[in-house]
């Protein structure tokens, strides 16, 4: 198969013009193959992103907020994780991976789609003992303000990912 050198089209090997845009074929140069495969990898990701369930994609949103406040904290005053408790640093893990788990849930065959939901949930709740463990330390929370904020926001959400997820999974088994 052979494609277009200006819409990137595949068209047949014999044909001599673009059955998109109309334009002449010829031999391709190194240029048009890379914006080719750049297309099409493109047109990969927007198609993966489609067919995700809608818990699928609030997970993966969520973990980017997770991600960006983890961080947030050390660019506002440079608060110490460390005086908090170790688990703080696992944050960040357990985002990626619930986003893991959710591309799970898109791939899987029923029963990996069901335990992969659950094993989201249960990666969601082993936030709250980090909770617990940061209200016991009292004024720590103070040096992680809009961070632990924003982290326990994308957790929650992610326990909202996961229970739509799980909708969306008795829906399907229904049909």
């Amino acid at each position: 198969m052979a494609f277009c050198t200006k819409c990137g089209e595949q068209n047949t090997d014999i044909a001599q013009f673009c059955v998109k845009c109309g334009n002449q074929m010829g031999a391709m140069n190194s240029s048009a193959s890379g914006s080719v495969a750049s297309s099409e990898s493109q047109t990969f990701v927007v198609e993966l992103i489609r067919s995700l369930y809608p818990g699928s994609k609030t997970i993966c949103v969520s973990a980017v907020v997770i991600i960006i406040s983890f961080f947030l904290p050390y660019y506002g005053n440079g608060a110490n994780a460390v005086t908090v408790g170790g688990l703080w640093w696992l944050m960040p893990i357990y985002a990626l991976l619930a986003v893991g788990l959710a591309y799970l849930t898109h791939i899987g065959e029923m029963s990996a789609k069901l335990f992969s939901t659950a094993a989201t949930i249960a990666i969601a709740m082993l936030y709250a003992p980090q909770i617990l463990i940061i209200f016991r330390g009292g004024n720590e929370i103070a040096g992680f303000g809009i961070g632990f904020y924003g982290i326990s926001l994308g957790f929650l959400a992610m326990v909202v990912g996961a229970f739509l997820n799980l909708w969306s999974i008795t829906k399907e088994m229904e049909t």
